[in-house]
């Protein structure tokens, strides 16, 4: 996993999914789990794809909001 932002994220996968394909995602980290629905945006074949969470929970969203602020030590608070 790379390329993480309050939008989505970049999986780095040799075998991605099609653009337009809708997933699952579980995130476990330091603030606790981050559940979202997402779908697939771009797919670069052997490399990975990029995908757009569409759905989370406000808890969900919050955590990840304070895990970029940790991550990037200047991420503003939206709540």
């Amino acid at each position: 996993m790379q390329g993480l932002n309050a939008g989505g994220v970049f999986i780095s996968t040799p075998r991605p999914l099609q653009v337009g394909a809708s997933l699952r995602l579980l995130f476990s980290i330091y603030e606790g789990e981050i559940r979202a629905q997402a779908i697939v945006r771009d797919c670069l074949k052997g490399e990975g794809m990029g995908v757009e969470f569409v759905s989370m929970e406000n808890e969900d969203w919050q955590r990840l909001l304070l895990f970029l602020e940790r991550l990037s030590g200047s991420f503003e608070r939206v709540w």
